[in-house]
């Protein structure tokens, strides 16, 4: 399948600069999240060998990259999914895939404070992915099922299902809420107003894996996302299977957004937003846009993250990485939508 050229986009060196800046801006931001914290770091101590210094630097560093990937995963899904819906406003929340994933990994939530401490601990580490995935990926068939007309899916229609079922799985994990026991419910609340997991090597190994591949699977479907820009009718006239792709595109981003609210709970904006900063700078070619989606969403998280840590060096307690998110993403998002206006 050919590549699609698409109309507006910055000349080729422009764009590979731009790529290279967005890079260097990730690879910056990761460091800044690892050297900086709620509590300095003695480096002196950390040279030396000193075991506790050296134990809260690597801990630092899973943390970042933990939040590094689950803001990337959130931005590449959001991208794929408005081109899949031909709509800049879909995102992740929109066509509730978050909505199933929360409802996955609250269940395990509960369960592990139903069960001995050393049971509810290994259910938290195995568990939460793995529901979480099948709560996003139920939510995904039954949109693709009901966003269907006359055996076609209709991407207006796939929205307003998707919308429909957001508030479903918002009434589910409210109702699974009720049952947690009030010692979890605190944790259970943090998850789910946005707070990264504490990493680990183990915990980013698994979650860089499955973000990695399905990354990869998503950026082969660059080429098909570039032609479904042009309108179903056109794709079908140039030879897409337009129903496979939609179908392709969406499991993956469900596959991405479990990873993202198994790990951070219920970010806003990410998916959102920073898909379309990257528009405007590379253009709407999604070979370079999902790449750039990941890099962004990855910066974007860590920076947020980074903020939340630098509040509580200030307030004495943890701000929710959400909370950063959309006290920084909703007036971006409001200032895209009047600059689009005009």
């Amino acid at each position: 399948m050919s590549d699609v050229a698409i109309a507006g986009e910055p000349p080729r060196p422009a764009r590979s600069a731009l790529m290279a800046l967005l890079i260097v801006t990730t690879l910056a931001t990761v460091c800044a999240g690892v050297l900086v914290g709620a509590e300095p770091l003695d480096w002196s101590a950390v040279l030396s060998g000193d075991a506790v210094e050296r134990l809260i630097l690597t801990s630092r560093l899973w943390h970042v990259l933990l939040a590094a990937l689950t803001g990337g995963a959130l931005a590449l899904a959001g991208a794929a999914l408005q081109a899949l819906l031909e709509n800049p406003l879909a995102d992740p929340f929109v066509l509730g895939l978050s909505g199933g994933a929360a409802v996955g990994a609250s269940i395990a939530s509960v369960l592990a404070a139903l069960l001995p401490p050393v049971v509810a601990t290994w259910v938290m580490a195995v568990g939460t992915g793995p529901l979480a995935l099948l709560g996003a990926l139920g939510v995904a068939l039954l949109a693709l099922g009901l966003g269907r007309l006359e055996g076609r899916l209709v991407p207006d229609r796939l929205l307003l299902v998707g919308v429909v079922l957001n508030a479903l799985c918002t009434a589910v994990v409210l109702g699974v809420q009720s049952l947690a026991d009030p010692r979890a419910l605190q944790q259970l609340w943090s998850w789910l107003m946005g707070s990264v997991a504490e990493g680990s090597g183990t915990k980013v190994a698994a979650a860089a894996a499955v973000v990695l591949a399905a990354s990869v699977l998503l950026w082969r479907q660059a080429a098909a996302l570039d032609l479904l820009t042009l309108g179903e009718l056109e794709a079908h006239a140039l030879g897409l299977n337009v129903a496979r792709t939609r179908r392709t595109v969406l499991l993956l981003s469900g596959v991405l957004v479990a990873v993202a609210v198994s790990q951070g709970g219920l970010i806003g904006f990410v998916g959102l937003v920073v898909p379309h900063l990257v528009r405007l700078a590379i253009g709407g070619g999604h070979r370079l846009l999902l790449p750039a989606s990941l890099l962004g969403g990855a910066a974007f998280l860590v920076l947020g993250d980074l903020g939340a840590r630098l509040f509580f060096r200030l307030s004495g307690t943890l701000a929710p990485v959400g909370m950063v998110t959309a006290l920084v993403g909703a007036p971006l998002l409001l200032q895209l939508l009047r600059r689009s206006r005009r």
